[in-house]
């Protein structure tokens, strides 16, 4: 099996804050592998932590025209504070997907 790695920045205007985040569940081949809302077993570590297993609200986008693809509402104490955070997911005949995001807290009056 390979595994999935993706990356991002979450840019929130003020911490903490629950955020959703999309991630893609993909079988060997690359497709989308639907029906795993409620079976993904999915740990965070933020900024060197250790692994802790969370339980976020897990949605499939459409297992129809999205198939794979499952939104994350990451809890209030998932999104905290700025700083690395990486997320595996795993699903039964999926490959582990990993999601690293570095999480930056930005006043709404700065410019960009």
């Amino acid at each position: 099996m390979a595994d999935n790695h993706f990356f991002g920045q979450l840019v929130v205007a003020t911490l903490p804050k629950t955020y959703r985040v999309r991630l893609p569940m993909l079988d060997a081949a690359g497709v989308g592998v639907a029906g795993l809302a409620a079976g993904l077993t999915i740990y965070r570590s933020r900024r060197g932590e250790g692994a802790v297993l969370i339980t976020p609200t897990v949605v499939e986008i459409s297992a129809a025209n999205m198939p794979g693809v499952y939104e994350l509402t990451l809890a209030v104490g998932d999104v905290d504070r700025p700083g690395m955070m990486s997320l595996v997911a795993a699903g039964a005949g999926a490959d582990d997907t990993f999601l690293h995001v570095f999480v930056v807290e930005r006043s709404a009056w700065a410019v960009m």
